[in-house]
């Protein structure tokens, strides 16, 4: 998503919502992700926290202010408050909001584009069927793979290493037997992506050319 134009759907979303409430809502009703975030609280509180982070890292890029340490942030530390029950696991929610969080303020602060929309809608897209008593497991996958991810990317981009977003080995968070192994690493490696593209991009805010390890 364009930045101006992310920019702009952001301000008109906080001056459209009267309550928080309301604004946490336009993801379930209106997003094409929708699907996604009820389904997982992970990534109903990492989108959230994105779009904060953004916002916050934009204005202080714009005034000029040197880059905050994000866990100052009132609205950071103060995630559980952007939480109601009917969106899951409080905990999850907390933990993909400051991770949103962290993300957007990064980006918006290098002048980066607005990635986490059109990255969690692809996520979505692929995302399996999902079957209601399968939820915690679903939502255990996106986050665990995330946060691996975020480790391998931050690791590969500190080194220069090739672009491996697929790179996600499952056996070491499998935490579960058949028949929903197949369904965890389905959903493990599409959390895995997208935390390996926030890692890796963390490291290289600018646009680069970027080999990915495996193409000719």
């Amino acid at each position: 998503m364009p930045r101006s134009t992310a920019l702009l759907f952001c301000a008109l979303l906080l001056a459209s919502c009267l309550t928080r409430a309301v604004c946490q809502d336009q993801h379930l009703l209106h997003d094409p992700a929708g699907h996604l975030y009820s389904s997982s609280s992970f990534a109903h509180g990492y989108v959230h926290g994105y779009e904060q982070g953004f916002h916050f890292g934009d204005l202080d890029l714009q005034l000029s202010h040197a880059p905050q340490e994000v866990k100052k942030n009132s609205a950071y530390k103060s995630a559980d408050k952007q939480f109601k029950k009917e969106y899951g696991d409080k905990r999850t929610f907390v933990e993909g909001y400051q991770s949103g969080f962290r993300t957007g303020y990064a980006d918006a602060f290098d002048g980066s584009e607005f990635r986490a929309v059109q990255n969690l809608r692809e996520l979505a897209h692929e995302l399996p069927q999902v079957d209601p008593h399968a939820t915690p497991i679903l939502d255990l996958a996106i986050s665990d793979g995330y946060l691996d991810g975020v480790r391998s990317g931050l690791n590969d981009g500190r080194i220069s290493a090739d672009y491996r977003p697929d790179g996600s080995d499952c056996e070491l968070a499998l935490r579960f037997k058949e028949p929903p192994a197949k369904f965890f690493c389905s959903v493990y490696s599409l959390g895995y992506r997208l935390g390996y593209s926030d890692g890796f991009h963390n490291q290289h805010p600018k646009p680069v050319e970027r080999h990915i390890a495996g193409e000719q």
